[in-house]
């Protein structure tokens, strides 16, 4: 029997929403840059920045960005209008 490899099955324990900052993570955005993305206060991305470090024992962003690139295709990251606004 085969087992889900331990990082593949660390990203699916991330919520729906973990998982979206994780890919925003991913491609280099700050958390004041995730915060504008996603209409969040800076504060809770931090805490979901945290969180999904924790769960993927990732050592930090770039753990993170490592492992979402390993395992998983990221969509084109949304368009972050606000400064032209």
């Amino acid at each position: 029997m085969l087992r889900a490899d331990p990082a593949r099955r660390a990203l699916g324990s991330l919520t729906p929403r973990e998982r979206e900052v994780a890919r925003l993570v991913a491609t280099g955005r700050t958390d004041r840059q995730i915060a504008r993305v996603l209409g969040v206060a800076e504060r809770t991305v931090h805490v979901h920045v945290r969180h999904i470090i924790g769960k993927l024992d990732a050592g930090g962003r770039a753990g993170v960005a490592g492992q979402v690139a390993a395992h998983e295709e990221a969509p084109p990251a949304p368009a972050d209008t606000s400064r032209y606004a």
